[in-house]
C-alpha cells in the first residue's frame, strides 16, 4: 500500500466502531491492532522510555497496510508518506464515558494500574478527571509534543456519521454509517449509570481546559 493508515484510537472515542469499518474496506489481514502500548498505562514504554522510537524508529507496518489501537501518536512518527487519523471526543462527554465504563466492569477486565486504582480508591468523577493520564488524555497522553497538522484527518465524533463520509473522502473509500458498536451500553445500565448535573459538568470543564482547548482546535479538522 503506498500509504499505509495510522490510526490513533483514543479510549471511548468510537475506536471499536471504526475498527469495523477498517476491516470492512481494507480486510482484517491487513489490519495491524496495536493496544498493548497504551500510554495511560504509566507501564507502557513510551511512559518508561519516552526516547525509545525516536532510537528505534518504526518506519514500515507491512505486510499490513492500517495500524490501529491505543498507543501514543509518536510511536509511529517516523513512517513516511503514511496517513495519520483520529477521532476526539468533547473531554467532557469522553471522561463521563471512561467512567460509566470503569464503572461497570470489575479488575479481571483490565490490567491496567490506573484502572485498578480508580476501582480501589473509588473515585468520584471529579477524582478521575483530575488523575494526570485522564486530566490530559488528548493533549499530553495521547498526543503530546505531536504535530498536529500531520495529521491528515482529526475527526469531530459528535459528527460521527458526517466526520466518517468526511474521512471517506480523505482516504479515497465508502464508509457506511449502518456499523455502530457502543461497548458500554452492551452492559447493564450503561450510559445510564450516571449523568452529572449542571454543577459537575462546570468542575469538569475547568479541570479539564486544556484537553477542552485541544479538542477546540483540532476537532474536525
Amino acid at each position: 500500500m503506498e500509504h499505509p493508515i495510522i490510526s490513533v484510537h483514543v479510549p471511548k472515542v468510537g475506536g471499536t466502531s471504526f475498527l469495523q469499518h477498517i476491516k470492512r474496506e481494507y480486510g482484517e489481514h491487513n489490519v495491524l491492532l496495536d493496544y498493548s502500548d497504551d500510554p495511560v498505562d504509566v507501564r507502557c514504554r513510551m511512559n518508561i522510555d519516552p526516547d525509545y522510537y525516536r532510537r528505534h524508529p518504526i518506519v514500515s507496518i507491512a505486510p499490513y497496510c492500517v495500524v490501529h489501537g491505543h498507543f501514543h501518536a509518536g510511536k509511529y512518527e517516523h513512517m513516511e508518506h503514511a496517513r495519520r487519523i483520529t477521532f476526539l471526543r468533547h473531554p467532557v462527554d469522553n471522561v463521563l464515558s471512561i467512567y460509566r465504563y470503569w464503572t461497570v466492569h470489575d479488575e479481571s477486565a483490565f490490567a491496567g494500574p490506573v484502572f485498578k486504582y480508580f476501582k480501589m480508591s473509588n473515585l468520584s468523577i471529579e477524582a478521575l478527571a483530575m488523575l494526570p493520564k485522564i486530566r490530559f488524555l488528548y493533549s499530553e497522553t495521547y498526543f503530546g509534543g505531536i504535530d498536529m497538522t500531520r495529521f491528515h484527518f482529526v475527526g469531530d465524533y459528535s459528527k460521527y456519521d458526517r466526520e466518517l463520509m468526511r474521512l471517506g473522502a480523505v482516504l479515497g473509500v465508502n464508509f457506511s454509517v449502518d456499523v455502530r458498536v457502543n461497548v458500554t451500553r452492551a452492559f447493564p445500565g450503561g450510559d445510564r449509570i450516571y449523568t452529572p448535573d449542571a454543577k459537575t459538568r462546570t468542575a469538569l470543564e475547568k479541570i479539564l481546559a486544556q484537553d477542552i482547548r485541544f479538542y477546540e482546535q483540532h476537532a474536525g479538522r
